[in-house]
């Protein structure tokens, strides 16, 4: 299962981004503020700080922490525009309060794109440290105070910031760009009342345990925090595509272990190989419906063709590199995913594209190439048609489309359209005390909840029938799997 990346960008378009204030324990604060005393009252500071800290917007390529330029102006409160410089503060907070490495700008041809600030190097004083690994495994207690202020945390906070996240999030599904079916799912994810989520904050204690253990302990340890104080995801539309983000962190973006942990009171399913099973359809591939048909795991065969273990993390890795393919990723992006499993990524591309299955792919992807340019464009699964759109370009020899755009909005569209009759189920349902609620959404899988624990056996079966009987009148060959 794919989980959504949107707050992991290199590209920040966006004229506007929030910063959203985190709650530490009074005593952290405290501490903070004798061994950093520039912080003083400069609540631009505690906010740089925070992000610092426990920050989790990342670049997707180096993993670094995250500078946009409309960050910045947010953790300063004031107006992005093109007259806003955000190295001012990033240099004066360097010098006042603790310095850091920054990676620069990388700009691209395109007006308004271009790869942001990342903090290249950070290593902030011994006692800061180990006072955020600390509060990093902190349980909310009642000593919480709002880092930015110092103001003790209030229930009214976390209710009104939710109010706010809801109006934003029912904006954003206003718009005319949306679908109706991709709104459908947005107004009732962001309806759903708040005690549904904050069963999941009891399992916090043993996330954090779990997450100390990873690779990466800091940055899901951060994404626990900020969930600790905002267990409810609020979702919103993306450009051209009726797959649907979180506005801010969420359970969704945790490590998959962490997530069973905190998502263990909900009932797990998702589409067995959707993309692929999507793609044989819409693309024509029947060496691949004969593949799916037989029923055999996509993921187990590359692990063995690639003569690589079957374990989570190489399904997890082979999951990333199918799904890029499917989505249009080239040569050059494949070898660098493949390489993270591999000593040599080039010699890895070329044993992965020898696979039967990936040929068939990589032909069909082409063919639907070439369908998209000369059409100038595609209708999705609902029968919204996407123009194709050329820009030029000085630094290239050819201009670029949004073909492979095109090409991954289309699959996706098949997602949304599979797994619909489960929204509407729960819309129709959701008042009743024998309904359920869809709790988390994963693209291609959900989480939900039965209102009554004894009807989930019920509701598995009868979800699982809407979700074939979709399938099969698209001719897709999937099916709900559950956890």
């Amino acid at each position: 299962m794919q989980l959504p990346l949107q707050s992991q960008l290199h590209y920040f378009k966006e004229d506007t981004m929030k910063f959203y204030d985190r709650t530490v324990s009074g005593e952290f604060r405290e501490e903070l503020a004798k061994i950093l005393p520039a912080l003083a009252d400069n609540q631009a500071y505690w906010r740089m700080t925070q992000h610092l800290l426990f920050g989790t917007l990342k670049d997707t390529d180096t993993d670094c922490l995250a500078l946009p330029s409309v960050l910045i102006a947010a953790i300063e409160e004031k107006k992005y525009d093109s007259h806003y410089v955000a190295h001012h503060f990033l240099n004066a907070y360097r010098r006042d309060v603790m310095d850091f490495k920054i990676a620069a700008h990388v700009f691209s041809d395109n007006s308004g794109e271009g790869r942001c600030r990342t903090v290249e190097e950070f290593m902030p004083p011994a006692a800061v440290q180990g006072l955020a690994d600390g509060e990093r495994m902190h349980y909310q207690a009642k000593d919480r105070v709002w880092m930015s202020t110092g103001n003790v945390y209030l229930r009214k906070h976390a209710s009104a910031q939710r109010k706010a996240d809801r109006d934003e999030a029912q904006e954003y599904a206003k718009q005319d760009s949306v679908c109706a079916e991709t709104k459908l799912l947005l107004n009732y994810l962001n309806a759903l009342p708040p005690h549904r989520f904050t069963i999941a904050l009891k399992h916090l204690p043993e996330a954090r345990e779990a997450a100390s253990r990873l690779k990466d302990a800091d940055s899901q340890l951060n994404l626990l925090k900020a969930i600790g104080d905002y267990a409810q995801p609020m979702y919103k539309p993306a450009d051209k595509t009726t797959r649907v983000f979180t506005l801010r962190e969420s359970v969704l973006r945790l490590h998959r272990d962490l997530r069973k942990i905190m998502t263990r009171d909900w009932v797990t399913a998702d589409l067995r190989s959707a993309q692929l099973a999507i793609v044989a359809q819409v693309w024509g591939i029947p060496t691949l419906t004969d593949y799916l048909q037989s029923r055999r795991s996509i993921w187990s065969d590359l692990c063995q063709h690639m003569g690589m273990e079957f374990t989570a993390d190489n399904k997890a890795n082979m999951k990333a590199v199918l799904y890029s393919l499917i989505f249009g990723a080239g040569r050059k992006s494949l070898t660098a995913k493949l390489g993270r499993s591999f000593p040599c990524g080039r010699e890895a591309y070329e044993r992965f594209k020898s696979d039967r299955v990936i040929r068939s792919l990589i032909l069909a992807r082409h063919r639907e190439k070439q369908k998209i340019r000369r059409d100038q464009g595609a209708f999705d699964a609902f029968g919204n048609f996407t123009e194709l759109e050329v820009t030029s370009s000085e630094r290239y020899e050819y201009d670029r489309d949004n073909c492979l755009s095109i090409l991954a909005c289309v699959a996706q569209s098949y997602e949304l359209m599979l797994l619909l009759p489960v929204i509407r189920l729960a819309v129709a349902e959701q008042s009743g005390h024998h309904g359920f609620a869809v709790t988390t959404w994963l693209h291609d899988g959900f989480t939900f909840t039965a209102n009554d624990p004894r009807d989930m056996t019920t509701w598995k079966d009868r979800i699982t029938a809407a979700v074939k009987a979709e399938a099969e009148r698209l001719g897709i060959i999937t099916e709900l799997e559950f956890e």
